[in-house]
């Protein structure tokens, strides 16, 4: 059969129209490329971006990847621009493109969302090692910014920023893991050493701000208050066999003696170490229950441990810090007690003796637990709440981290 020109020339065309409209069909099933863009873009809401350590450089914090999302506002339905505004906020939605980590039941339904400008993605941070709260961390964040919103930079299938170097601090994770168990639901827990470092704060549950709320004091200050007043020798003396001794003494001394007293003590300051999350209490009004009963007075467990130093720092007052510094006692603000007076005061407490470790401990009531020693630079524990009535299994793990090698200084 002979062909036509024509005809061939009108096949070779079809073929070629025909070729044309599968190749189009097969790229129109095809999912659109991501029209996000690759540089560096910020997240909704702050990230945990660098390492944290101890002492001894023990990791306080690990890596951890963050299921994100990377959003594109201009090219999101409407319907999904207003449930993700009202996460993240306007200005975010503002934004040519942002990362979005979150935790909410939206950010989770919306990571299965098939739909333009939203992309599926990890984010590089670390989270807290067991044993260290979220929480304790803010502390670290006021001194040395260790959470960001970015810039974060695509690397892959991840975004992270570009890598500093780690964090010290005074935090213990030993401690933590030894005695965070032991603090029973409401209960809080802070450990300080005689140079003012921070070895732990804890609470349970470690996801609220309960480490931080002030709590009446009750009769938890009497010790160092009494050593105050021992600064007058004769007024103690004449009230010395009297058997409401804390009473008369309170009215003999004055309510604004007692209240220099505390301020002494630190106890008139917003807040005890920079970046806690709650503030401290005002100081009532000058009254002499305020020494006999606690009256009014309301304290953290920060505050009620600081209170305790000079009893381990040969009576001086150092402010309280998260960063390590040097080994060294002194350099805080001298109470008017002289140390003799502070270790008279100390021999008139109960004591607990155990891993040859002696600590002098103070538990009149429910509110506050105290227990310190003078064991490597001093140590001074402060239980709030339930957790009083654990103070002795909480000094009997205490004795067992001083005596371990890696406990001392980790």
């Amino acid at each position: 059969m002979k062909w036509d020109r024509r005809v061939i020339m009108g096949s070779s065309a079809a073929l070629a129209i025909l070729a044309a409209v599968g190749v189009w069909m097969v790229f129109s099933r095809l999912p659109a490329s991501p029209s996000y863009s690759s540089l560096p873009s910020y997240a909704s809401s702050p990230v945990l971006v660098r390492k944290i350590v101890g002492p001894q450089n023990v990791p306080l914090t690990r890596p951890y990847h963050r299921p994100a999302l990377v959003v594109v506002p201009r090219l999101l339905p409407d319907w999904a621009k207003r449930e993700i505004e009202h996460q993240v906020g306007v200005t975010m939605m503002h934004r040519r493109q942002f990362i979005w980590d979150g935790i909410s039941q939206l950010f989770v339904q919306a990571r299965h969302w098939a739909i333009p400008g939203l992309y599926p993605f990890s984010i590089a941070e670390y989270q807290p090692t067991p044993g260290i709260s979220t929480n304790t961390l803010m502390l670290v964040q006021s001194s040395t910014p260790v959470y960001s919103k970015g810039p974060f930079f695509l690397n892959q299938r991840q975004w992270n920023v570009k890598q500093q170097s780690p964090v010290s601090t005074s935090l213990s994770i030993t401690l933590s893991r030894k005695l965070k168990p032991l603090i029973p639901n409401g209960g809080v827990l802070a450990a300080i050493n005689g140079r003012g470092q921070i070895r732990m704060v804890a609470s349970n549950p470690s996801n609220r701000h309960i480490s931080w709320q002030p709590r009446p004091v009750g009769l938890g200050l009497v010790p160092p208050l009494i050593a105050e007043a021992m600064a007058e020798p004769q007024l103690l003396k004449q009230r010395a066999h009297e058997s409401d001794i804390l009473e008369q003494l309170g009215k003999d001394w004055g309510g604004k003696k007692i209240q220099q007293a505390l301020i002494r003590l630190g106890l008139d300051r917003g807040v005890s170490v920079s970046g806690q999350l709650v503030k401290n209490p005002g100081l009532p009004k000058p009254s002499s229950l305020v020494l006999s009963e606690g009256h009014a007075l309301w304290a953290t467990p920060l505050e009620v441990a600081r209170a305790y130093l000079p009893f381990v720092d040969q009576g001086e007052l150092p402010s309280l810090t998260i960063k390590p510094v040097p080994t060294t006692f002194g350099g805080g603000q001298p109470l008017v007690a002289p140390v003799s007076t502070l270790n008279a005061v100390t021999k008139f407490l109960p004591t607990v003796v155990t891993s040859d470790i002696r600590f002098s401990v103070w538990r009149p009531d429910s509110n506050y637990a105290i227990a310190y020693t003078s064991m490597d630079h001093g140590l001074v524990l402060v239980a709030g709440g339930p957790a009083t009535s654990h103070i002795i299994a909480l000094i009997h793990e205490t004795a067992v981290w001083l005596t371990e090698k890696k406990g001392i200084g980790g």
